[in-house]
Parts: structure tokens; sequence; C-alpha cells
């Protein structure tokens, strides 16, 4: 396997395992709306957040012709 893909997996066990123990509810305040939700869903919500986010940055750095 190849080391990038084993780095993922173990960042999406550990991620899962993080979502998992925190099944309690929070409030979250953004601006001026307040959302109450389990905190597994946030944690989820946030993490694909970032990876749209990142996964965006990387199209547009392709786009350049920024390659890497």
């Amino acid at each position: 396997m190849r080391p990038k893909l084993i780095v993922l997996i173990v960042l999406v066990v550990l991620l899962l395992v993080l979502i998992i123990q925190n099944l309690n509810s929070v409030s979250a305040r953004f601006l001026f709306v307040t959302i109450s939700m389990p905190l597994a869903l946030f944690l989820f919500i946030m993490a694909a957040v970032g990876f749209v986010a990142g996964a965006i940055l990387v199209l547009v750095y392709r786009k350049d012709g920024k390659k890497s």
C-alpha cells in the first residue's frame, strides 16, 4: 500500500472514533444563528467542510498550472 493511503485510512478511523465518542448535544453559534445538534454531527460537518475546502484548493492550484 502507498503511504498516503495508509495515513488517510488512519485519519479516517481516528475521525470516526472521535465522532462516535462524542454523541452529546451542543449549541453552535455562527453570527446570528444558533443551532443545537449532536456533537458527532457537528464534527462530521466540519470534517466535510474541511475536505471540500482542501479539494477546491487542489483544483485551483492545478488549474493555474502549479502541479506538484
